[in-house]
């Protein structure tokens, strides 16, 4: 049995080896086959999905390349856009500003006229102007002089190109605004009182001048009053402020005020802050000199004094009819000569100068016996007499001797006494002396050894003087002795300037680079009547909020796509998925 059932397991095993036999068995080369197939599909895959990386990889590349261009555009756009957001942000910020008002101002002096352009923000400060100065203009020779024969004729050549030239300083849209000032001062205030007629002629050719010429073609303002004759307490007033403006005192808050000393060719003026009487509760004692000012919100309370005829030139022909009328008075003769010698010990030795009576005699110098010696021709000789000279410089002012002396009643007093911690600016006449003496640019000596310098300059003889001095013109050399002696007087004996407080005196030209004259003071005191002008929003308002709301929008989108961009930069190279 065990045979049989083997048997048959083996007949089965050969039966299914004859059939394999039958359908030939798989060779070699059918197995090398299979072995190809399986290799080269592997390979296929491989090559495949290399692909499939390679262009995804592109893909990658090229939407990187994209998004760094579209960053970059992006990035152009909002910085454009931010740019013009500033500049129409600054367009507006410039267009809040108050716009400038002009003035046009002539200071008509009785040696030279000077137009002078300020300017100044119209909104102002505390109601006061900050005005500084545009352009300006110099006419030789005073109104007064230059236009009295013929002023109708005279007028417009004389004012004419510094209208021209003023006019070209200020915008065309502001010069309906702005207003026209002449001031004369203390030249035409001589020819007013010489002859009003004479004054009124010259004064309202002026002013039809300035209406022709800055009103009628250069359309700005003449009020009224805008041609007249300023007093002499206006124009003292006028150059403290000045002073202390361009000091900074009384701008932008109030400091330290400095006192003002003026000299000019026919006045002279003191003026102060004006000391508190300590008897009257605080109160000082007011008088025809004082005045109150407001500016830039604070009250001033000022002591301000001018001194008619006590200017350089016309004390200088004070002194000459004063030694004209002592030669004559001592020699008794009743027959009046033709010419006559006079010595002047307040000139050099060896100075000689030939001139009419007549030259230096006018409304201050007048006298009860002028008139008969007006034709008599007057040689003039320099002794160098420094103690004579001084003796005729008190004469002149004292009070009593010019009121028996001269018809014009102007004569000196002595001002109001002023604090002794004053400090003291002096300008003009003041300064040149000091500066033909050597001191203006160092401190000045004491008191007896500034009157020994002066002593030693008078006592030079003219030769010398022109020699050591070769760079001052001979008609300002031949008479800084007498001004010296005169201002020494004046402020020691006049002015009641001690010892102590003289060091409190600076002698200058300029403040902070600025001449120091009253015209700017009178336009800062001027522009408290102005109105105040608010700043003017632009005047395409809606465009410019229109471009401000495009630009706002620009930018927001801008911002938006950049950050969007970034967004997913950081997300795909971290391997994060955003839908």
């Amino acid at each position: 049995m065990e045979v049989e059932q083997r048997h048959f397991k083996n007949a089965e095993a050969a039966g299914k080896f004859t059939e394999s036999s039958d359908n030939q068995p798989p060779s070699l080369s059918s197995s090398v086959h299979t072995l190809d197939l399986g290799v080269s599909s592997s390979v296929n895959l491989t090559f495949t999905n290399s692909k499939i990386r390679s262009d995804e990889e592109h893909i990658r590349a090229l939407k990187g390349l994209r998004n760094c261009v579209l960053l970059a555009v992006l990035l152009l756009v909002l910085s454009l856009a931010i740019i013009g957001a500033v500049i129409l942000a600054i367009f507006w910020i410039s267009n809040q500003e108050a716009p400038f008002d002009y003035a046009m101002i002539f200071d008509a002096g009785s040696t030279h006229t000077e137009m002078v352009i300020y300017k100044w923000q119209a909104d102002k400060f505390n109601g006061t102007g900050v005005v500084s100065q545009v352009a300006s203009c110099d006419m030789k020779g005073g109104i007064g002089v230059v236009l009295r024969e013929d002023p109708a004729a005279t007028a417009p050549g004389y004012l004419g190109p510094c209208v021209a030239q003023g006019l070209a300083a200020i915008p065309e849209a502001r010069r309906g605004h702005s207003p026209v000032y002449l001031a004369a001062t203390a030249g035409m205030r001589l020819v007013r009182s010489e002859s009003t007629s004479d004054a009124r002629r010259i004064l309202a050719s002026v002013e039809r001048t300035l209406e022709r010429a800055a009103a009628g073609e250069g359309g700005m303002l003449i009020g009224v009053n805008g041609v007249r004759i300023i007093s002499g307490q206006e124009e003292a007033v006028a150059g403290w402020i000045s002073a202390n403006y361009l000091l900074r005192t009384i701008y932008p808050k109030p400091a330290r005020m400095v006192g003002m000393l003026d000299m000019g060719g026919a006045s002279t003026q003191i003026t102060f802050v004006h000391q508190e009487d300590p008897t009257s509760l605080g109160a000082f004692s007011a008088t025809e000199h004082d005045t109150t000012l407001r500016l830039y919100g604070a009250t001033h309370e000022l002591y301000a004094r001018s001194y008619m005829c006590f200017g350089q030139g016309q004390l200088l022909n004070r002194y000459l009819v004063l030694l004209v009328k002592d030669l004559l008075e001592s020699t008794q003769s009743l027959v009046l000569p033709d010419l006559i010698q006079v010595k002047s010990p307040c000139h050099h030795l060896d100075y000689k100068e030939t001139m009419m009576f007549r030259d230096f005699v006018n409304v201050c110098s007048e006298t009860l016996f002028t008139s008969e010696l007006k034709n008599i021709t007057v040689n003039l000789e320099g002794s160098s007499n420094s103690s004579e000279c001084k003796v005729k410089i008190k004469e002149l002012l004292d009070t009593n001797h010019c009121l028996n002396t001269f018809t014009s009643k102007d004569c000196f007093s002595k001002p109001a006494t002023h604090p002794p911690d004053t400090i003291f600016v002096a300008v003009s006449g003041f300064h040149y002396v000091m500066d033909y003496l050597g001191f203006s640019n160092k401190e000045h000596p004491a008191p007896d050894n500034f009157s020994r310098d002066v002593d030693k300059w008078c006592s030079m003889t003219w030769e010398d003087l022109k020699v050591s001095h070769p760079g001052i013109r001979e008609e300002y050399l031949s008479l800084v002795c007498f001004n010296a002696q005169y201002q020494a007087h004046l402020l020691f004996d006049g002015y009641g300037i001690k010892e102590d407080t003289w060091k409190n005196i600076d002698f200058l030209k300029k403040i902070n680079g600025t001449s120091v004259g009253w015209t700017l003071g009178f336009t800062i005191r001027s522009t408290n009547a102005f109105p105040q002008e608010q700043a003017s929003a632009p005047s395409q308002t809606i465009a410019f909020l229109s471009s401000i709301f495009v630009l706002a929008v620009c930018i927001g989108v801008c911002l938006t796509l950049i950050f969007s961009i970034l967004a997913k930069n950081h997300c795909r190279s971290n391997q994060i998925s955003i839908k």
